[in-house]
């Protein structure tokens, strides 16, 4: 699941950045924008991985917080402007934080 977030999630939230000619007034007053990453592609992210990880989980049979707690980390992650790339760090910490939410 973690490797669909990082493999759907972060696409999708690149083709919305690109389609956005300019910087929304809200996220440049707010100061929301991270060396050009919105709050429109992070929003299409977390959506997109939402919708990933519903259809894994039901297919796998897992409850559904699973998925929601790793696509919220996911999108955080491909939020922050890390110095590690994000398709290391997004699938390494979502699964991360979906194990330890399962074993808790």
């Amino acid at each position: 699941m973690a490797l669909t977030f990082v493999a759907l999630g972060d696409p999708v939230a690149g083709m919305v950045r690109d389609m956005e000619s300019k910087a929304n007034k809200v996220e440049n007053a707010l100061k929301l924008r991270k060396k050009g990453k919105g709050l429109k592609g992070s929003g299409a992210c977390l959506l997109c991985c939402l919708i990933a990880g519903a259809v894994l989980a039901s297919v796998a049979h897992l409850n559904l917080w699973l998925p929601l707690i790793g696509a919220i980390c996911a999108t955080i992650v491909e939020f922050l402007s890390l110095r590690i790339n994000d398709n290391l760090t997004i699938p390494l910490l979502a699964g991360g934080a979906m194990m330890a939410a399962k074993l808790a």
